[in-house]
């Protein structure tokens, strides 16, 4: 490629790379996004545009996209991204035969997929408030100014004022929210009756704020509430960022480069920069061109790989942040007896935040899910009982379960 072909070269079509991308191509830069770009051809087509309930009673193909071909992932219970779908779950797979990653003490999840990690993501949404974004060293006014931007671009559902408000942002621009299900109905109304109490103890609970449209959006759907989240996308509403890319693709400034792996980036001199990248379907094609200016949006672990391989330093040490993370299995006794609604999300109900006594600026988030579309194999695998017991169990209690993720400090 000439010098003049790029102006901006973007590695990476996660959510930063995608939204840099489409600042870009608006603004009128020759953008080429680089990127892997694999895609569930495999799994999602499979899948009728249905509710769970009605697609685990009729369609006699449902293990193929509930457990994926052959069962596979019905895999160890200490896999990361065990609780991925099989379609999803292939990006991860993916890049596992791509990435040159070791680690003995986490997990390290990379995604080969168009959309990167964000074709999987779970679409809670937080804004960063300016403490936040200035001990990051970002500007806090300027990056607060793109949010309502950013909102009405990707779509945001969610309450307009909560009791998390002043925690993960009010969203300017929100759409309203979708109903709850029946378990967070009743976690939440048990809540308001011991709010006062709770609020002065620094815990808060509200409706989770989600990257999921309740009312149409350019062309997409509202979210129809089949509790299909974790396998398909239906109508779009759920914002994936290969929604940009599919956008960009339509403008004459804009250029798609998959199955293209980084491997290190050259300053030649200003405005000139030569990118290397091996072909992910045959690696011993080896790829070069220049650009003006280049966005590094490969993931934190991926950019940096490319940053210390353009240096030089491929044995240099980097501090890593990363986020305790548990999942804690609980049941709402509340819901004993009592019919629970068919039509629902499969994405966090409810977010809960509890503030440090002594530092209000150090909270731990929990985000809660209602376990039914996840399946019970998942119960059965954790079960200390034989399996016809286990099934039994996991049975009586499928419509009670919560599944609690819990995120620390950094």
């Amino acid at each position: 490629m000439r010098n003049n072909e790029i102006d901006i070269a973007v590695i990476g079509s996660g959510p930063a790379g995608a939204q840099a991308a489409a600042e870009a191509v608006y603004n009128g830069a020759k953008v080429t996004l680089f990127d892997i770009g694999h895609e569930d051809k495999i799994y999602e087509p499979l899948i009728p545009e249905s509710s769970f309930s009605e697609i685990r009673k009729i369609d006699p193909k449902q293990s193929h996209y509930f457990l994926g071909e052959n069962f596979k992932n019905i895999s160890s219970k200490h896999e990361a991204g065990i609780h991925l779908s099989p379609g999803r779950m292939s990006a991860i797979t993916e890049g596992k035969k791509i990435f040159s990653t070791e680690c003995h003490n986490f997990h390290i999840l990379q995604s080969s997929a168009l959309g990167g990690l964000g074709a999987a993501w779970g679409a809670n949404c937080f804004e960063y408030d300016a403490h936040e974004l200035e001990r990051m060293g970002l500007p806090g006014a300027d990056v607060q100014a793109m949010y309502p931007i950013i909102t009405r671009e990707i779509g945001v559902s969610g309450p307009k004022n909560s009791d998390l408000s002043n925690f993960i942002g009010t969203f300017d621009g929100i759409q309203p929210s979708l109903p709850l299900d029946s378990n967070a109905q009743k976690i939440f109304s048990n809540y308001m009756k011991r709010k006062a109490l709770l609020n002065t103890r620094g815990f808060n609970l509200g409706q989770s704020v989600l990257a999921t449209l309740s009312k149409p959006l350019k062309d997409r759907e509202a979210n129809p509430l089949y509790d299909m989240d974790f396998y398909a996308n239906f109508g779009e509403s759920v914002y994936r960022p290969k929604q940009t890319v599919s956008e960009l693709l339509l403008k004459e400034n804009f250029t798609y480069s998959p199955y293209s792996i980084c491997q290190r980036i050259e300053s030649i001199e200003p405005n000139n920069v030569q990118l290397y990248f091996k072909n992910s379907l045959n690696r011993a094609q080896n790829i070069t061109c220049r650009a003006r200016r280049v966005i590094l949006a490969a993931g934190a672990i991926g950019s940096a790989q490319i940053l210390l391989s353009s240096l030089g330093e491929n044995n240099a040490r980097l501090p890593l942040l990363c986020n305790r993370n548990h999942w804690i299995a609980s049941l709402n006794l509340k819901m004993l007896g009592a019919k629970a609604g068919d039509r629902r999300h499969s994405l966090s109900q409810l977010t809960a935040i509890q503030t440090h006594p002594l530092n209000p600026n150090e909270n731990i988030v929990a985000h809660f899910y209602s376990y039914r579309s996840l399946l019970l194999y998942r119960l059965i695998q954790e079960s200390p009982f034989l399996p016809r017991t286990s099934l039994y169990l996991a049975r009586l209690v499928m419509f009670l379960m919560i599944m609690v993720n819990t995120k620390f400090k950094q």
